[in-house]
């Protein structure tokens, strides 16, 4: 009888944790990941890691994989996203690569780099 219980609660919090994190996890982003980056994904958490198991494991010539995972909006991907770099880059949404972007440039700055995103070039204060 205790078993059946725990079995029963162990269910429970399973689906519960799953109805949280669809509400939660509103967008896709589609990446390239290196394997190095794929295990990293894996611990952002438990719907990011089923996505990278669900993902093709086809990998292209310089041995990335192309994958979709579930995010929650644009900035706070870009903040899981940016410690992975550069094992990730993001293909879509657009609006997440710019967030990325945006960021690199900030952090640019506090280190006295000034990054031109258009040209890709790096130049000392």
């Amino acid at each position: 009888m205790c078993n059946k219980k725990s079995s029963t609660l162990a269910a429970y919090w399973a689906n519960s944790i799953r109805r949280h994190e669809n509400e939660l996890y509103t967008g896709r982003a589609t990446l390239l990941a290196t394997p190095a980056g794929v295990k990293s994904l894996c611990n952002l958490s438990s719907a990011v890691a089923a996505s990278v198991a669900k993902a093709t494991t086809v990998r292209r010539s310089d041995g990335r994989t192309e994958m979709t995972i579930p995010i929650e909006s644009i900035e706070h991907a870009a903040w899981q996203l940016m410690g992975l770099s550069p094992q990730i880059e993001v293909l879509r949404p657009p609006a997440l690569g710019r967030a990325m972007v945006e960021r690199l440039k900030k952090i640019g700055e506090l280190y006295g780099i000034h990054v031109e995103a258009d040209s890709g070039s790096a130049a000392t204060r």
